[in-house]
C-alpha cells in the first residue's frame, strides 16, 4: 500500500481533522479584541486555536515508516503508521 492511499483511509475513516471555517460575526469579536488590547497596550487573549491534524501532518508522522520502497507500507508498517499517527 502506499502512503497516500494511507492517508486516503484516514480521511475517509475521518481521523483527519481540519481548521473550522469562522464565522464573520467570529472574526469581528477577534478584531475587536485585538483592537482593544492594542489600543491598551497589551496582547489580546484569544481562545485556543481549534486542534488541526492535516494530511502533511500525517504525511510527516509516518515519513521514516517504509518498507522495500519509501512510499509503501506493507503490514507491519501500516500498524506502525497507524500508531505514529495516534
Amino acid at each position: 500500500m502506499s502512503k497516500q492511499t494511507f492517508i486516503e483511509i484516514l480521511k475517509e475513516a475521518g481521523l483527519l481533522v481540519y481548521p473550522k471555517p469562522k464565522t464573520k460575526e467570529e472574526e469581528k469579536k477577534e478584531k475587536k479584541a485585538r483592537d482593544d488590547a492594542k489600543a491598551a497596550g497589551k496582547t489580546a487573549d484569544l481562545p485556543p486555536a481549534d486542534p488541526v491534524f492535516t494530511e502533511l501532518e500525517a504525511l510527516n508522522a509516518i515519513q521514516s515508516v517504509q518498507s522495500f520502497d519509501t512510499d509503501m507500507l506493507d503490514y507491519y508498517n501500516f500498524l506502525e503508521g497507524l500508531l505514529r499517527v495516534a
